[in-house]
């Protein structure tokens, strides 16, 4: 519950700042707050430094996923497409690859509660210097105090085309959810293994199925993808359900497997239709578009 909201409010109040102060120097500052919360978890000696360091963490991710997703639109070839491919793949594999690795230290790691947060540390460092040497892609503007004001909208145009879009977007997070929350738990007991590594391949299996489905399928139309996405999912999930009742280990993996088909591609459907919606005078505090007006708008809001 924590997690939700500080990063939903995260996002309501510096979603769109990078479109008045730059790209390089939100990412960067999110990249600073990262390294704060793992040095706040390696110094966490009771249940609320923990939480302290889990509400930076997440202030930390919510700044930097406007500023990231608005550099790659800014930085994609025009009509190419990739900024919404890279968008859900990328966030895809990489929780697949941090819970496989996570449960590798949990399992086989020396001082395993500690030495996660030592690696995350030096990758946040060496993040921030690949960042800081990197060409600014966006552009600099006034207006940043009146940006962070919260506003909720939908463009009345793009209306129809966001509520198809929704219920296919929680569909897939709430798949997400269930497997980030009771994937390892599952594992254990469709396997009746206690080895922590089941619960990693578990999450890495959904997730890492999910982006490879985004990059082979990635010619699909948004509306195909998320239809499409959305039938694999509730395919996957008939499996699964099935498989934990009957605590059968293969069809349990399997199923997992197909439901990732199912949740790579709905992302990616997902993605491609909310990222053309958006458009220039669509961020919170901006005005309405000009001849002198850039593409970096749009990009903060998708």
């Amino acid at each position: 519950m924590q997690h939700a909201f500080v990063l939903l409010l995260t996002l309501l109040v510096f979603g769109s700042v990078s479109d008045y102060l730059g790209r390089r120097p939100v990412i960067l500052a999110a990249l600073v707050m990262s390294a704060g919360a793992y040095a706040v978890f390696l110094a966490a000696h009771s249940a609320g430094l923990l939480f302290a360091a889990r509400a930076l963490q997440d202030v930390a991710v919510g700044t930097a996923i406007g500023a990231l997703g608005a550099a790659l639109i800014d930085l994609q070839p025009e009509g190419s497409g990739l900024a919404s491919l890279i968008t859900a793949a990328t966030p895809a594999l990489g929780r697949g690859a941090g819970a496989l690795g996570t449960s590798a230290l949990a399992q086989y790691g020396r001082a395993p509660s500690r030495l996660v947060w030592w690696l995350l540390l030096g990758a946040s460092v060496a993040a921030a210097a690949g960042i800081f040497v990197m060409p600014e892609p966006g552009t600099r503007r006034a207006g940043v105090l009146a940006s962070l004001r919260p506003r909720v909208g939908v463009p009345r145009q793009a209306r129809g085309t966001f509520a198809t879009a929704v219920p296919c977007l929680i569909a897939v997070w709430a798949l997400g959810g269930l497997y980030l929350s009771l994937g390892p738990s599952l594992a254990a007991q469709v396997t009746g293994s206690r080895d922590l590594l089941w619960g990693g391949l578990v999450v890495f299996l959904l997730t890492g199925v999910a982006a490879a489905a985004t990059y082979a399928f990635r010619g699909l139309t948004p509306r195909t993808a998320m239809l499409a996405g959305c039938l694999v999912l509730l395919a996957g999930l008939a499996v699964t359900f099935a498989a934990i009742a009957t605590t059968t280990a293969a069809a349990f993996l399997a199923g997992t497997a197909v439901a990732g088909v199912g949740f790579g591609l709905a992302l990616l459907g997902v993605n491609r239709t909310l990222i053309a919606l958006a458009a220039p005078h669509s961020a919170p505090g901006s005005s309405p578009p000009s001849s002198s007006s850039t593409s970096s708008g749009s990009a903060s809001r998708s």
